[in-house]
Formats: structure tokens, C-alpha cells, sequence
């Protein structure tokens, strides 16, 4: 180190300028960073100690100054800033900052990743209990036995509607047996429609309508506070404000007859009579009892200006 003693070195620190633990020929034990190694170190070789090394054994250091008072080294040395980075210290590495760098973002990339795997596991978690409520639901009411399915079960792969399991259920309490084509798409009606608030009060319903959806209604409550009690979020209250205009279109009247010069609510009608014939044309393939009464209200509801773009 230009003191023209020889020195070597015990331990090296870590980080950008670490200390060397020095000892000399003489038994002199010393700490330097690189910056205080002297202005022309040289880098004479290497040198076997017996390991482990201990630093702080005063009789081990004694007998290390002894063996590199005897080491004869192969040449003059070289200059330290010539030697090979690995082999004197990580603070010498040119691309040292560019290291460090990719090293913050490799840590960085871990906690992510951390972080997204224990989101992961919520979700799932969250997943999961959705999924074991829904399957208590399905079992309590009889559509499934483990993981296998019931006749009411594979009724219900057929019927896709908010209301599907409702429906299903009223489907399956003959709620709609025995109906005529307009008191039949009055009923469906009630699993499609969705009212606004500006659309007011609900229609009054007469006759077996009524009875049907005091009965529909009656199916509901069991299916909602099944659910609630599973703490599936529960099934919306089928809704009678679109029946009597079912009832009035398949019946075979005009949008005169039903609105007269309310342009509007024509509108509104066309697009609600669509959503009810998807519903009616997957009860006539899905449950064929209900198939004749069905493709007869779907006849004459597929009509007019509701035929207008729509499916054959």
C-alpha cells in the first residue's frame, strides 16, 4: 500500500465501498475502505490461510503475519485499478450502479408479486364461498345431490334469466299449466320485465293472471330467503307492471289499441316484447309440457312491428 509493508486481507465488507479487515507482516490488524487503501496499492496475489479464518483469535493472527512474512509472491504485482473486479470487490464494478438498479427492481418485482399472490388467494377464497353458498341453495331446493343433478336440475341448464331459478321453481309448481296464449306471455312477463321509477304503481291484474302471480310471488319468498339464508345475494321480486300489454298484444290487439299516440311507450314495448319472447321460445324447448302453449304465444307475439329486425 506504498508503506512498503505487505498486508492481507481477512474479510471484506459488502455494499458500494466496503471496509477490508488488514493484517500485516508485523501483527497489525487494521480497517480500510478502498478509498483509504493508499494512492498506489498493488495487488500482489493470493494467499492460503488456514479456515475458518479467525479475525479476533490474536494467536490465528499472530501465526498469519508469520505465513505472509514467508510468502514469496510470483512477480511484482500490478496496480489495483488493473486487477479483475470479482476478485477485489463489488464497489470496483464499473456497471455498478446499473446493477443496483436492476437489483431494486428485482425486489420491487418480488414484493408485487407477493402482494398479487396473496390477492390471489382472497379471490379465491371469495370464489369459493360463493361458490359453497350457491350449491347450499341449489341443494336445499332440490337441484342438485352433491354433484350430481335432479329432473329440476337439468331443467334449470335449459332457462337463461336473472329470474332463472324462480322460474324454474314455478315452472315446476305447474304454475303454468293450464294457461291460454295471452294469460301464458302475461305470466312470462312478470320474469322479464324490470320496471322504472317513473314507470308508477304496477298494472292491475284480473282473473287468473292475478292468481298466477300471487302464486309466483309465494315462490319467490321461498327462493329469496332460501338465498338470504345462504347469504347468496337474493333474486329480484318478478314484477306484473308489463302483463295486461302481453295479454293485450298476443290477444291479437294494435299498438293503437294499446297506446294510441304514445310513440314512446311503443318503443319501450318492442323492446321488452323481444326479451320475452327469448324467454318463452327457451321455456317451449325446455320443458315440453309447456311447448304448445309457448310456440302458440310466441306466434302471436312475433308479430308486427315487435317482428321488425327480430328472430324467425
Amino acid at each position: 500500500m506504498g508503506d512498503g509493508g505487505r498486508w492481507v486481507i481477512l474479510a471484506r465488507g459488502y455494499g458500494r465501498n466496503p471496509r477490508f479487515l488488514l493484517l500485516s507482516e508485523t501483527g497489525e490488524r487494521r480497517k480500510a475502505t478502498p478509498d483509504e487503501l493508499g494512492a498506489l496499492p498493488k495487488h500482489l496475489g493470493k494467499l492460503a490461510l488456514e479456515e475458518p479464518v479467525r479475525s479476533s483469535d490474536q494467536g490465528y493472527l499472530e501465526a498469519a503475519s508469520i505465513v505472509l512474512r514467508a510468502w514469496t509472491p510470483e512477480g511484482p504485482g500490478r496496480p489495483i485499478e488493473e486487477d479483475e473486479p470479482a476478485e477485489l470487490t463489488v464497489a470496483a464494478c464499473p456497471d455498478l450502479d446499473d446493477h443496483l438498479h436492476w437489483l431494486s427492481r428485482s425486489r420491487r418485482a418480488a414484493k408485487d408479486l407477493r402482494s398479487l399472490e396473496r390477492r390471489r388467494t382472497r379471490i379465491n377464497d371469495d370464489v369459493v364461498k360463493r361458490f359453497t353458498s350457491r350449491m347450499a341453495v341449489l341443494s336445499e331446493l332440490g337441484y342438485v345431490k352433491r354433484w350430481d343433478l335432479s329432473d329440476k336440475g337439468r331443467s334449470l341448464r335449459r332457462v337463461y334469466s336473472e329470474l332463472d331459478l324462480v322460474l324454474t321453481e314455478a315452472v315446476e309448481s305447474s304454475i303454468l299449466e293450464g294457461l291460454s296464449a295471452p294469460e301464458f306471455a302475461a305470466v312470462v312477463s312478470m320474469f322479464t320485465f324490470e320496471p322504472r321509477k317513473s314507470d308508477g304503481e304496477g298494472a292491475i291484474l284480473v282473473g287468473t293472471v292475478a292468481e298466477r302471480f300471487e302464486q309466483i310471488v309465494k315462490v319467490w319468498e321461498n327462493v329469496s330467503s332460501t338465498e338470504e339464508r345462504r347469504r347468496v345475494p337474493m333474486s329480484r321480486m318478478p314484477d306484473s307492471g308489463f302483463a295486461p300489454l302481453a295479454y293485450g298484444w298476443v290477444s291479437g290487439a294494435s299498438l293503437d289499441d294499446l297506446f294510441g299516440d304514445d310513440g314512446f311507450a311503443a318503443g319501450d314495448f318492442v323492446r321488452n316484447c323481444r326479451q320475452l319472447l327469448d324467454l318463452m321460445r327457451q321455456i317451449r324447448d325446455g320443458f315440453p309440457s309447456l311447448a304448445p302453449v309457448a310456440a302458440a304465444a310466441i306466434n302471436s307475439t312475433d308479430r308486427g312491428i315487435v317482428a321488425v329486425g327480430g328472430r324467425a
